[in-house]
């Protein structure tokens, strides 16, 4: 029998087009359960992409170029990737061997002249102006740049059903991960582009404008004290506004609130007393002890015996809920009896 191996010939389109998607879609999958926690953690800007309606453009232009960048060192350390490996497929120079830089000029030029930047309209015609070349057994411009070609070996009837599965596999998973974000997005620009809704103070009958982002219900704490939760679309914060009464002085107040809340709240001190509207005020800054990395607010207001309490919760990053929990803080305060008389 004739050694499979010998039998290399151009790889046809198709079959590098398979290999190629195989590797993207396999490099972004990874790269994404890496970066996204850290990136979604530290950029508001990131953020807020993640949590647009029709990210995926987007979204791939932030990841398309980093996968290629990815998969040149992967072909240099291994002398190939998984896709071309699963489906028989080699680059090589036409003369002498692929060295790092010949990779990564590649790389660059698959970027650009083969995905066009990853934008999408453009990305239509350089894919056709590449299919063309290789369908008519040429170069493809990236591959012409560093003389080099990619060739191919017949696949076995396991190696073929293998790839089959693999790439099948692939796509399943790609359509199923991007079914379930398009009903996170869905969810969140429905909350983004509704109006405000009219929320309406139990104690004082003081309507409130909140925005749609924040979903509202009321429930009991330890002590069987109603508490009004606000949590945010993306579960990026919470206020929660109570009130108590008692016929203590402030200070008395937030010493035993934080005594009170010392297995779930960790603050960085005493707080800091003020008056505001009038009124005397305590404000203390921390974190939730099973969360380190939140950012808790504790404020507090006095009228006579009742002490009004606003607290707010918000995960990194801060600076993507920061202007809409101060608007949302406004709102709430505006309902107590305290503002009231203003």
């Amino acid at each position: 029998m004739e050694n499979l191996a010998l039998q290399k010939t151009l790889a046809g389109p198709w079959r590098r087009f398979f290999a190629r998607n195989f590797d993207l879609y396999l490099e972004i999958m990874i790269l994404a359960m890496i970066l996204n926690p850290i990136l979604s953690k530290y950029s508001a800007g990131y953020t807020s992409i993640l949590n647009m309606p029709n990210n995926d453009y987007v979204m791939g232009m932030i990841y398309v170029p980093i996968a290629l960048f990815v998969d040149a060192i992967i072909c240099k350390i291994f002398g190939n990737s998984l896709g071309k490996h699963l489906l028989n497929l080699k680059v090589e120079k036409i003369k002498g061997d692929m060295d790092a830089r010949d990779w990564f000029r590649r790389t660059l030029g698959l970027w650009v002249r083969g995905y066009g930047l990853a934008f999408p309209l453009v990305s239509l015609f350089t894919f056709w102006n590449q299919y063309s070349r290789v369908k008519d057994r040429k170069q493809t411009s990236y591959d012409e740049k560093i003389d080099c070609q990619v060739y191919a070996t017949p696949l076995s009837k396991g190696r073929m059903i293998l790839a089959v599965v693999a790439i099948v596999t692939m796509y399943a998973v790609v359509i199923g991960l991007s079914a379930v974000g398009k009903q996170d997005e869905q969810q969140i620009s429905k909350a983004v582009s509704a109006p405000p809704y009219v929320w309406q103070n139990p104690y004082t009958k003081i309507d409130a404008s909140i925005s749609a982002i924040w979903k509202y219900s009321a429930t009991k704490n330890s002590d069987q004290q109603s508490i009004y939760t606000f949590t945010e679309v993306t579960q990026h914060a919470v206020a929660i506004l109570g009130l108590e009464s008692a016929d203590i002085t402030l200070n008395n107040y937030a010493n035993a609130f934080m005594s009170a809340s010392k297995k779930t709240m960790k603050f960085d001190d005493g707080g800091k007393y003020s008056t505001k509207d009038g009124f005397e005020s305590w404000d203390a800054y921390g974190a939730m002890t099973d969360f380190p990395d939140s950012r808790l607010h504790v404020a507090v207001r006095k009228e006579g015996p009742n002490f009004w309490r606003v607290v707010t919760i918000q995960d990194k990053p801060y600076a993507y809920t920061d202007a809409e929990v101060e608007k949302l803080s406004n709102e709430l305060w505006k309902t107590t009896t305290a503002i009231a008389k203003k």
